[in-house]
């Protein structure tokens, strides 16, 4: 099952599963992402979540890129009130899905923005919600802004994935072309800074705007606050002057209100301590029944001139300001009272500054708010919904209040908030002043600058995409100039010039060393081509073949080449011996699990060496000698093996007759030994014969005796015939294969052969065994002759020392036993024993220490290939009173 791309895809074909999970795993924490957004201030805001996303645009199929891009962009709608901003993102990952496989994805989202986000945000943003020009410039150039960095950072997020050896789990995610590389880079250099800057830049023109507002407000509470102390405070005397005219005047109180108290004041009255009106003119809309609450609250309590309310309870009720003075009447404690006119404060303010009050307020904690005019009801109701803990933190500083409706852009909402700043009231310590303005003018100039630059960061995005296509183009031109060049000079070896029209100075100077390096790999290579044509001369006319093969599980895998002279030796041709499965069927039955076994666990840096036969064509089989070397192919890992082979029949041949001629001679060695033994029974026959010749002459024997004569004569002939079939057991030419065999049985046949002769020489033999039934897989015959080599080695040494003068008894002891899964036989004389000069060269052919005429040096040599050929070793050395060989060999199983 293999994994692909969509370029490639991060999961098998089949999982579908897959795919979908790790496109709501990235819409998931591409939406966490965007809940992080860079703020800045007024409703804008950079969001980079989709980053996440577009880092995949590589690896992800389309649907799931798009679905992942839509669930990041949701946080859009949570944040901004209005779907706009998501579809137009959605639309934007689907135009990147699409075009994005034959193009940078930058360049694509570039076009985007320029082709079809821009004309969907004036349809969205201006069209259905109605934003202003300003905000929706501002909008176009902050939303194309937003996004292109998006696909920049995914861009980045992707090399340096790639950069982590994330292929090495998804080997098929595709290298980023150079236009892709370029943009990305020439794109983070200019966003990544002035996005960083904005950031910065951001709060502080934000603080700026509403410090200034601030100052405005303190300065409306100072003027606004002072005004209203000094209208309560000239009114009250003004009020004091007239209650106290129709009290003392001597005349009926008046019912009218004098004309500078009419446009002001609905009605006076003046109010004992329990509530009885004492006088009053007449009322004016006003409802006197509340005098009774206004005597309880204010007639007889310490302090100067208050304002008061009568209406409703609640914040939300209809409030009647009342202004109520202070006074005696006759010396009675009781208190004018004077409900204000609507809009006498207003006309009061206007007068003092100018200016309009339609966003002033009165407040009070029992009567709430109460509006000095007519002001907006949208102010009025966000003025009302402010909380008691921000009323008071207004004191301090002025606080943000907005109105933000699902449907409508934030950067709207917030174009039209406004700020609110309370202040007191000089004398009248129960009331403050809540004065709202407009942050319009300052956020519009705050936008106009912020539009200024995104505009200019817009224009040199569009400018650096127009660049870097250019030089991407070029680069990409030059690049596979360069690469054209190597490969010519790689695979045909042609020479290559100088590339002239390449801008870059290291392309340039890369194009001069690949020109400097073919005139080099062209000699190079001539000589490469005569070397391989005398490489091919040999191989086919030399009796070696040359072969090289793919080693597969760490053993023998199929034939990548032979040479020619496998026709010569084996009677194939090369496509014949390239067939699978050629060489192991080729293999002598009797020598395939050795030759198997020597060829496998094939590692890098082994070197096996192997003799087996081969079937030639015609059907008989060729003994050759297989040397084969393992490496590792520097470029892909895997192991490769080379080897070659050669004929050895013929010396195979040769050594069949020196292993039989080194026989005969042992034979030869023994000859005196052997007819001193076959005299015996040759005597005991002729004496038998004759005593029956006389008794026969005479008369006769009784027939028992003649009888005994004759089995005595039969055993006698039967020991001679046991000696001479031992000797030819011995000097036949071995046919068979190893086997597994007694080590007893072999020394035991071997002394029937030697003790004779040691015998006659003097020679004891001691054998001793350590271990019952000791087997090893072996030829009877082949290991009788490694045993006779040593025994008659072993005695010749030991005639040697007495014919120097040292008549001690000689000795041979032979024993044989069993260790650590091997095999042991010790063959040990009290002979001259071994020099330190000959022990290192004892096995080397044709190397002897007697007489000449008298040995060939062949017999060690002999006794040592028979004994490697059997998977063992053969050792020589000295002991105390001579010499001693040790052969070891494998357990037979």
């Amino acid at each position: 099952m293999n994994a692909i791309t969509v370029r490639g895809r991060l999961f098998p074909a089949e999982s579908r599963a897959g795919d979908i999970s790790l496109a709501l795993a990235l819409g998931a924490v591409g939406f966490l992402l965007n809940m992080l957004e860079l703020q800045l201030g007024w409703g804008m805001h950079f969001m980079f979540g989709n980053a996440l996303i577009f880092a995949f645009v590589r690896v992800l199929r389309r649907r799931w890129l798009v679905m992942a891009a839509s669930i990041s962009s949701l946080r859009s709608v949570f944040l901004w009130n209005h779907p706009w901003a998501w579809v137009i993102w959605t639309l934007e990952a689907a135009c990147i899905a699409r075009f994005a496989r034959n193009a940078s994805p930058v360049r694509c989202d570039v076009l985007y923005w320029l082709v079809a986000g821009t004309p969907l945000l004036v349809i969205c943003y201006g069209l259905v919600m109605d934003m202003d020009q300003l905000s929706l410039l501002l909008v176009i150039a902050k939303q194309a802004t937003n996004g292109v960095l998006n696909v920049v950072i995914g861009e980045i997020i992707y090399l340096a994935l790639l950069s982590l050896k994330a292929p090495t789990r998804w080997p098929d995610w595709p290298k980023m072309p150079i236009e892709s590389f370029l943009m990305t880079v020439l794109l983070a250099i200019i966003l990544i800074p002035t996005t960083v800057y904005l950031s910065i830049d951001a709060p502080a023109r934000e603080q700026a705007a509403r410090s200034s507002v601030d100052e405005v407000l303190q300065e409306r509470l100072q003027i606004t606050g002072a005004t209203v102390g000094m209208w309560a405070d000239s009114r009250a005397t003004v009020l004091r002057m007239f209650a106290a005219q129709q009290s003392f005047g001597g005349a009926d109180p008046a019912h009218e209100l004098p004309e500078s108290l009419r446009l002001e004041f609905n009605g006076v009255a003046v109010v004992a301590k329990d509530g009885t009106p004492l006088w009053a003119t007449a009322p004016t809309g006003f409802a006197w029944s509340a005098l009774p609450t206004l005597a309880s609250q204010y007639v007889g309590k310490a302090g100067s001139v208050r304002l008061g309310s009568i209406g409703g309870h609640g914040k939300d009720a209809h409030q009647q300001l009342v202004l109520v003075v202070p006074f005696k009447a006759d010396g009675i404690p009781a208190a004018i009272v004077a409900p204000v006119r609507q809009g006498a404060l207003q006309r009061v303010l206007s007068d003092a500054d100018g200016s309009a009050v339609d966003e002033t307020f009165l407040t009070n904690p029992v009567a709430g708010t109460i509006p000095l005019s007519q002001p907006d009801p949208l102010v009025i109701r966000n003025v009302t919904r402010i909380p008691d803990a921000v009323r008071e933190s207004a004191v301090k500083a002025a606080v943000l209040i907005s109105d933000v409706v699902y449907g409508n852009a934030l950067m709207s909402d917030l174009r039209d908030a406004r700020m609110a700043r309370a202040g007191s009231i000089r004398g009248l310590p129960d009331w403050r002043i809540l004065s709202v303005a407009s942050l319009a003018p300052e956020v519009l100039k705050a936008r106009e600058g912020q539009l200024r630059l995104f505009t200019a960061l817009c224009a040199f995005v569009v400018l650096v995409t127009l660049v870097a296509s250019f030089l991407s183009k070029q680069t990409r031109h030059s690049l596979r100039q360069l690469a054209r060049s190597a490969a010519d000079l790689a695979v045909l070896g042609t020479r290559r010039e100088t590339i002239d029209s390449l801008v870059i100075a290291e392309l340039n100077e890369i194009s001069g060393k690949i020109a400097s390096a073919s005139s080099t790999v062209s000699q190079e290579r001539g000589a490469l081509v005569s070397y391989q044509r005398r490489l091919d001369s040999i191989s086919q006319h030399a009796p070696i073949v040359v072969y090289a093969l793919d080693v597969r599980d760490h053993s023998k895998g199929e034939m990548v080449y032979v040479s020619e002279a496998i026709g010569k030796i084996l009677g194939y041709t090369r496509d014949e011996a390239a067939i699978a499965g050629w060489w192991s069927h080729a293999i002598h039955p009797e020598d395939y699990e050795r030759c198997i076994a020597a060829f496998s666990n094939l590692q890098s840096g082994k070197v096996v060496n192997v003799e087996y036969r081969l079937r030639h064509k015609l059907g008989h089989y060729v003994w050759v000698y297989d040397t084969l070397s393992v490496e590792a192919n520097s470029t892909t890992g895997n192991f490769e093996a080379v080897g070659v082979f050669i004929d050895i029949s013929e010396r195979k041949a040769a050594a069949e007759q020196l292993l039989q001629a080194d026989k005969m001679a042992s034979l030869g060695r023994m000859i005196s030994g052997t007819a001193h033994e076959l005299n015996q029974p040759l005597n005991f026959i002729k004496m038998a014969a004759s005593n029956l010749r006389e008794h026969t002459r005479r008369g006769g024997m009784p027939p028992e005796r003649v009888v005994a004569k004759l089995d005595a004569i039969l055993s006698q002939v039967s020991r001679a015939s046991a000696i001479i079939l031992q000797m030819r057991i011995f000097g036949r030419m071995p046919r068979e294969t190893p086997f597994p065999m007694d080590i007893k049985a072999a020394v035991d046949s071997v002394l029937r052969m030697v003790v004779p002769q040691l015998e006659l020489d003097g020679t004891r033999v001691e054998t001793s065994e350590h271990a019952p039934r000791v087997r090893v897989r072996a030829l009877p015959v082949l290991l009788e002759q490694v045993l006779l080599n040593l025994m008659l080695n072993a005695n010749d040494a030991i005639r040697a020392r007495r014919n120097a003068g040292d008549r001690r008894e000689g000795w041979i002891k032979v024993s044989f036993g069993q260790h650590d899964g091997l095999a042991t036989v010790t063959v040990e004389d009290n002979g001259t024993g071994l020099s330190a000069e000959i022990l290192p060269v004892i096995f080397e052919p044709f190397f002897t220490t007697k007489p000449p005429k008298e040995g060939t040096g062949l017999g060690l040599p002999i006794s040592y290939g028979i004994i490697r050929d059997l998977g063992g070793t053969i050792r020589a050395e000295n002991t105390d009173q001579g010499a001693r060989f040790v052969i070891e060999l494998p357990v037979a199983e």
